[in-house]
Order: structure tokens, then sequence, then C-alpha cells
């Protein structure tokens, strides 16, 4: 009796411990139609504003976001590999994109002897791109070590998160 009465309570409340996770708001949009619930329409800037910290969007980094962030990159067999050596920006960079040349980087090059693009992924873990260490990120490239320079970046990155 005590078996059946224990498995009926479970019946019962599992589903509503499944629901607790359901009520949050997991996107931007979500975020904000949730907190302009109820309120007036003057208040939509300050609930875009709450949203957006709490889901940043991914963005194009420009000037002067770039000139705060540091990168280096090595070989390593047929990776190379990226790494963020500094970054005092107020973002979190989600991707790089290099072109990378078998001439050095200090002779000129045509446009046609950029031997390769990659777009590199950073790891979404907050502690890699917090204060924490530094963010790598590698790409599977045949014959990686005849590179001699990478130029053209593109960087991408999110707002960092307010705790």
């Amino acid at each position: 009796m005590r078996i059946k009465a224990l498995l009926l309570l479970g019946v019962i409340f599992a589903p509503m411990a499944g629901l607790a996770g359901w009520f949050d708001p997991d996107n931007y949009e979500d975020c904000v139609l949730e907190k302009m619930k109820g309120q007036e329409r003057f208040l939509i800037n300050t609930a875009r504003k709450a949203c957006r910290n709490e889901f940043p969007a991914e963005v194009e980094l420009g000037w002067p976001e770039i000139a705060d962030i540091d990168t280096a990159w090595t070989t390593s067999g047929s990776s190379i590999v990226f790494e963020i050596t500094k970054n005092d920006s107020k973002y979190t960079v989600t991707r790089i994109r290099a072109l990378f040349s078998t001439k050095p980087c200090r002779e000129e090059k045509a446009k046609d002897e950029v031997t390769t693009v990659e777009t590199f992924v950073f790891p979404e873990e907050e502690g890699m791109f917090g204060f924490g260490g530094n963010p790598k990120a590698s790409a599977s490239v045949d014959n990686a070590s005849q590179y001699n320079c990478y130029s053209g970046r593109t960087l991408w990155g999110r707002l960092r998160l307010r705790k």
C-alpha cells in the first residue's frame, strides 16, 4: 500500500518539478515580452537593456574594441591554435576570422597569395572568457606549419555579463 501511495505522489508532483524552468525566458525576445507584461510602453527601453545584459547578442567588433584585444597564433601538427592574450574590452570574444599566408608578414603579398581563410570559434564557457585563463580555439588545417603570417582578422563578441 505504501509503495502505491509513493508512486501516486511521484506521478502527481514529478510534472510540477519539470515545469520549474519553463517560466523563465529562453531568449532575448521572450525576455522583453516577459518584462513588459503589465508595464507601460515607455518602459520598453529599460526592458530591452535588461534583456541585452541577460541575453547578449553576438556583434562584429570594430574600433576601438578591437584595439583592446590582442591575439596570438601557433601551429601544432595539422592545427592552427588561436589564443586571446589580452582582452581589456567590454566584450567576450566568440569568433575570429583570420587570413593566412605562406609568405612572412613583412613581405608584400598580392591578394591571390592569401593561402587560406579560417574561422575559429571559442568555447562558450563564461570562465574561459571572464577574468580567468586565456581562451583558445583551434582549426585543423592541411600543412599548418607552412603558414608564416596571419592578417585581415575580424572578431565577433558578446557584451560581458555583469555579475
